[in-house]
């Protein structure tokens, strides 16, 4: 995961995370085009009401590689905590606080580094 900043307000952010293909219903012996179908169909349910998000599916290793692109500058914050993308704790009034973003992923277990 990484996170564009200026100064505390983080402007965006890009996670890449691997599912397997049962995570997505797809069966093993579909066609690569079948499965590209079936990951864009799942993402698409997932994502594509979110104002500001992006996600883009693809098959690497026998699983599905999935890169979710978050512009908050154009995204509905209160959307983004009710689908579970943004905890209430890293929003600061109107931006998402970078300082309260890396206090809630480190309480998560997540190692953070500021570059």
């Amino acid at each position: 995961m990484s996170l564009q900043a200026q100064g505390d307000h983080v402007e965006s952010q890009i996670q890449t995370f691997y599912l397997s293909f049962a995570d997505l219903g797809i069966g093993e012996g579909m066609s690569s085009e079948d499965m590209m179908n079936a990951i864009n169909s799942s993402l698409a349910r997932s994502y594509d009401a979110l104002q500001g998000v992006d996600a883009v599916g693809s098959l690497e290793d026998n699983r599905v590689k999935v890169t979710v692109t978050i512009d908050y500058r154009r995204a509905d914050i209160q959307a983004l905590i009710d689908a579970g993308l943004l905890h209430e704790g890293e929003v600061d009034t109107k931006y998402v606080s970078l300082g309260k973003t890396q206090t809630q992923l480190e309480k998560e277990g997540y190692s953070c580094t500021v570059q």
